[in-house]
């Protein structure tokens, strides 16, 4: 008798062995599956944070100030031709959704061609996923263009038009001018040029700005004087159709007439 209890007190132990390597066995899944999940959350956690770090830090001014030095630094040295200049003072806005531009433009050969207080562009980032440029406000503020001869001894009279001596000709920074048809769309939901100044004269040996414009009877491309010019329109350019709509221009010139069209 006493070897009958003895036997099975050693069943039982074996059996309750057995029910808790079984267990055992149960708990070891869920606790990879825990530490599955345990990683993907913080690695998720991670991203996240990581985009909105980039969020913030492209709204800050350090990150505008360094990227628009960065740009302009890059287009002087490499594309533009010396003694010309394109500047900038500031960057305002979200990169993702609109900048704003202030005090810019371009100096050629020591005289202004265009220069303004700013331009404040609003876009959709994302239309570009559906092959789209998609504008939904673009302001120019005062902006001043002057066009005039400056010397160049690449032609044979010596002279050329400013906007033609912005940026460089070498072979390898010269721009594809091959025509082909751009498949992109484009739309401008509103377009305005506030206030702007237009000069152009033919053949100038003082800046541009300094020369004193007398009234014209007749229109004279090579001595044009334009001010108070002011434009608001909209548009679309599309493969398949184009459109626009003018809700008006208007100007004062150095001839004896005023144009406004609304």
């Amino acid at each position: 008798m006493p070897e009958e209890t003895g036997n099975t007190t050693n069943n039982d132990d074996g059996v309750e062995k057995k029910a808790i390597d079984k267990k055992a066995k149960e708990k070891t899944p869920k606790k990879k599956k825990n530490i599955i999940f345990s990683i993907i959350k913080y690695l998720f956690i991670f991203l996240i944070f990581i985009i909105f770090s980039l969020i913030i830090l492209l709204q800050t001014t350090f990150f505008k100030t360094w990227l628009l030095d960065i740009a302009l630094s890059k287009i002087n040295n490499d594309l533009v031709k010396p003694g010309s200049l394109i500047y900038a003072e500031s960057l305002e806005g979200n990169i993702l959704s609109g900048i704003k531009l202030n005090n810019a433009g371009i100096i050629v050969q020591k005289d202004t061609l265009v220069k303004f207080d700013y331009i404040d562009v609003g876009y959709n980032i994302f239309r570009i996923l559906n092959e789209e440029i998609y504008i939904h406000n673009l302001v120019l503020e005062n902006p001043e263009i002057n066009f005039t001869y400056v010397w160049d001894t690449e032609f044979e009279d010596g002279k050329a038009w400013n906007f033609t001596q912005i940026f460089k000709s070498e072979p390898d920074t010269l721009i594809d001018t091959t025509i082909s048809e751009f498949k992109w769309g484009i739309t401008v939901d509103n377009f305005e040029i506030r206030n702007g100044k237009f000069r152009s004269v033919d053949s100038s040996a003082i800046p541009i700005r300094d020369i004193s414009m007398e009234k014209l009877d007749t229109f004279n491309f090579g001595y044009l004087d334009v001010t108070d010019l002011n434009i608001k329109l909209s548009g679309k350019y599309f493969p398949e159709y184009r459109e626009a709509d003018i809700e008006n221009i208007s100007f004062n010139t150095k001839y004896k007439i005023k144009a406004s069209g609304k």
